[in-house]
């Protein structure tokens, strides 16, 4: 059975790992991540493949901020953890019907596969982006959440 829900699960962190350790996607790997992610994972997929996964690396710090583009602008990924778009907070957090979002997964894939942009700045930048991105996030409206969409 198909799923749009990307729940984890231990075929589901296993398959992330063994990716993880052969950098490479294997075709029992698409079965699962299929199974598990649906479409989700099929656009996480593309943004990796399209180059959308960005890793900005902060000196001398080594700060670290992940982000992916995308259509409507750039989504910051935090630690496998947080994403800043609309899917996330309401079908992850609200809803409780997915672990991530696909801007998540890209950028686990992206990380695993060792394929995206880094892009090193100095500290100085830090601020200023982090402001940037911060006036770019959109706040669900009540009714989406209501309504189900994402």
């Amino acid at each position: 059975m198909i799923t749009d829900c990307c729940m984890m699960n231990g075929e589901f962190e296993s398959t992330l790992k063994g990716i993880k350790e052969r950098h490479v996607i294997s075709g029992s790997d698409l079965l699962v991540l299929t199974q598990h992610c649906g479409d989700r994972f099929w656009k996480a997929l593309q943004a990796v493949a399209k180059d959308l996964v960005k890793k900005y690396i902060f000196e001398p710090s080594g700060r670290e901020a992940w982000v992916v583009v995308g259509k409507a602008r750039d989504y910051r990924v935090l630690s496998e953890l947080y994403c800043d778009c609309e899917d996330f907070y309401i079908n992850v957090i609200v809803k409780r019907v997915a672990d991530l979002c696909y801007h998540i997964l890209a950028q686990i894939l992206a990380e695993a596969l060792e394929t995206y942009s880094e892009i090193r700045l100095d500290d100085m930048r830090y601020d200023s982006l982090r402001a940037e991105w911060e006036t770019l996030i959109e706040k669900p409206s009540p009714q989406k959440i209501e309504k189900g969409d994402h």
